[in-house]
This record gives C-alpha cells, structure tokens and sequence, in this order.
C-alpha cells in the first residue's frame, strides 16, 4: 500500500517513462546521434520519420547533455558539426525552434551562440549548428544546405499496460 501511494505521488507516467529503443535518456530528453550527414531540411525530415525531431535546446542543463553526448562519440565524427532544431528562415532574426508536427516557438531565453554569431553571412545563413571544439559546443547560423550530422530527440514514452492488471 505504501509503495501504491509512493508511486501515484511521484507520478506513474514518470516512474514508467523510458526512452524510445536506441535513444539516450537526460534528464526528461531522449537523445539519439545520427553518424549521417545530410542538410538541414533532410535532418528534421529524418528525425520526423523515426517518431523524433531535431534537438531543441533550451536550458544550460540541456546544452550540457549534448556536449556530453558529442564529447563522448568526439571520435566518431570527423568533422564535429551538428544540426539543431533553431532557424530563421521565415524572418531574419526571429529564431525559431521548429518541432514536431510543424509546430514552432520563438527562441527566448537560453542561447549558447559563438563569439559574433548569428551573422547571417552572405545572407544565406537561416538554420542554426552546434560546433564542438573538443570541450563545448557552440550555436551558429550556417547555410541551410550544408551538410552536417544531428541528433534527434524523442519524447519519453509511457508503457501502455498497466500495473497490476493482466
């Protein structure tokens, strides 16, 4: 009985929350590294066929789960530079994060931008990169048709049955 009223003030959703299979859990963000390299538009496109979306990162926590993550595969990609989820392509300096469904939200709050950036330079810079250097990684606007790794990230996910019930 104690355990029952443990659980329901925790919150069952919360206990039972796993990742997606082949997704790393931080914090409440599954994240997964894709060692593929693609522009822009094919990455969010990828992350929307595996039930995911392009990182979002929106806390000084969240951009230290992804820089663990990069610094851990560090060896694994050759040129260390990611796809997120930012871009400004339907206003210039107006960042958005672009999710799922198509749904967006403006870029308020927590930014983590390199030294003089977003730049838009040339005029052709609309959607936005992480850069590692080997300890952090910072944000930068790039040509939306580079081609450049990502990682997508799920929702946690609620096992369907129910505890107790068969």
């Amino acid at each position: 009985m104690v355990l029952f009223i443990f659980l329901l003030t925790l919150g069952v959703g919360s206990v039972l929350s796993q990742c997606p299979e082949d997704f790393e859990r931080h914090g409440t963000n599954c994240y997964k590294p894709m060692f593929i390299r693609t522009n822009w538009i094919e990455a969010l496109r990828y992350c929307r066929t595996i039930g995911a979306y392009l990182i979002t990162i929106k806390s000084a926590d969240e951009q230290r789960s992804v820089e663990g993550i990069i610094a851990r595969y560090h060896g694994s990609f050759d040129i260390p530079r990611f796809w997120i989820a930012g871009g400004d392509m339907f206003s210039e300096n107006e960042y958005h994060w672009y999710m799922e469904a198509g749904n967006s939200e403006m870029i308020t709050g927590y930014t983590n931008y390199d030294t003089n950036q977003p730049d838009n330079y040339r005029g052709h810079e609309h959607c936005l990169s992480i850069e590692f250097n080997g300890h952090t990684a910072r944000w930068n606007d790039k040509n939306c048709n580079e081609v450049k790794y990502f990682l997508c990230q799920a929702k946690m996910e609620t096992p369907s049955t129910v505890i107790g019930k068969k």
